[in-house]
């Protein structure tokens, strides 16, 4: 009974903080996609983190529990998210093994993808951006996005000549 009331009450408080978070969040970017997309992201990350976080004071003394996670959520989700290696995009779609340990264990691996496709306007399915360097206004985006332009692997196929870049 512990164990369900603890699940309801760390859901509904996760839940607030997503929706702060993802507001925040959400007004400082001012994004091109929608805040649902921001709200949905930041509740799939608190319901992950809160998952790990559950099962890590299950083995780890109570007092160390907040820092084992927050160390967890650091190191592995940072280090298989998609932007830094070993778990970079390029390295996730061509081996296997990085992906599934990144799916399993890193919090942050859809998120970060989920944020890149839905603020670079790529494709379903890894089809590649959908802005050719014909297109209208295609220098403005160049500046805008070029963070996630030149440091994702995304299928990040050259609109103009199909070409992997």
């Amino acid at each position: 009974a512990f164990y369900i009331a603890a699940n309801i009450t760390s859901t509904i408080e996760q839940g607030i903080v997503a929706v702060a978070g993802a507001a925040l969040s959400y007004s400082v970017a001012n994004p091109s996609s929608t805040f649902t997309v921001y709200l949905w992201n930041y509740f799939m990350l608190s319901w992950l983190s809160v998952a790990w976080g559950h099962f890590f004071s299950i083995i780890v003394p109570q007092g160390s529990v907040t820092i084992v996670v927050a160390f967890y959520n650091a190191a592995i989700g940072l280090l298989f998210c998609g932007a830094l290696g070993p778990g970079t995009f390029l390295n996730l779609y061509h081996n296997t093994g990085i992906a599934v340990i990144a799916g399993l264990f890193s919090p942050l691996r859809f998120f970060v993808e989920s944020m890149a496709v839905s603020e670079a306007t790529c494709l379903p399915v890894q089809g590649g951006y959908t802005i050719g360097s014909n297109a209208f206004n295609f220098t403005s985006y160049e500046k805008e996005y070029s963070y996630w332009w030149g440091n994702t692997y995304m299928a990040h196929t050259s609109a103009d000549n199909n070409v992997d870049s």
